[in-house]
């Protein structure tokens, strides 16, 4: 049988603390819930990660970037790496629809297929009988 190991999820240390261009911060929504996968990203993009089912993200930044925070259903955050605290708090996002007309203009279309259909059923049942061989004796 085979064995696999599986890397255990990042899990913060409170005895050893991020490193000055880490932070870990945990994601939460209005309620105070954590948000899984939200995507947290630095400013020159190389180096994006996602949030744990605890909302947890390990966070590497230089000192002068701006880490951004999205996840579908929510504002997009832009925080200075600076000033990041260890909660981030992502607000709803409510995105609204102008109104939407659906029309069928397939009506006329509909009749006419009706009627290529009939005319090509037609044309196969009377005109392509097959008619029996003559045979000579």
């Amino acid at each position: 049988m085979k064995q696999f190991y599986c890397k255990p999820a990042f899990i913060p240390d409170i005895k050893n603390p991020a490193a000055p261009g880490e932070k870990i911060v945990t994601v939460l929504d209005n309620s105070g819930n954590p948000l899984q996968s939200v995507h947290v990203v630095n400013g020159s993009a190389q180096y994006q990660t996602i949030t744990n089912a605890s909302g947890v993200a390990h966070i590497i930044s230089q000192e002068i970037e701006n880490i951004i925070f999205s996840h579908i259903g929510k504002e997009t955050l832009s925080i200075p790496f600076r000033s990041l605290t260890n909660r981030v708090i992502l607000e709803d996002s409510v995105e609204t629809l102008e109104d939407v007309v659906i029309t069928d203009e397939t009506k006329g279309n509909k009749a006419f297929l009706w009627l290529m259909g009939v005319t090509t059923m037609g044309y196969f049942l009377f005109k392509k009988k097959k008619l029996p061989k003559k045979v000579n004796l």
